[in-house]
């Protein structure tokens, strides 16, 4: 059992000098404003991607808004009422 922590406090050492910093506050600030330009991208491109027309476009983007809104709304909820707005076209 010794010789076994003896051989894995060098590998716990090495990891620990590869693993980064924590991340700042402009950091975080700067991955927030990226996942923000992203969440704002991706339902622009439904219509384009997914042949939704523009009603279904605005309900959906009300969805994710009220999913931001709302975290007791589950992605499985949000699948399902999403899938009610789609048409059989």
């Amino acid at each position: 059992m010794q010789n076994e922590q003896s051989q894995r406090n060098p590998r716990r050492r090495d990891l620990r000098t590869q693993i980064p910093a924590p991340p700042t506050v402009a950091h975080r600030v700067q991955r927030d404003a990226m996942l923000h330009t992203r969440m704002a991208r991706d339902p622009d491109r439904m219509p384009d991607r997914l042949d939704f027309d523009d009603g279904q476009v605005t309900q959906i983007k009300a969805l994710f808004d009220e999913q931001r809104r709302n975290p007791e709304l589950t992605r499985t909820r949000l699948r399902e009422r999403i899938v009610a707005l789609l048409t059989a076209e």
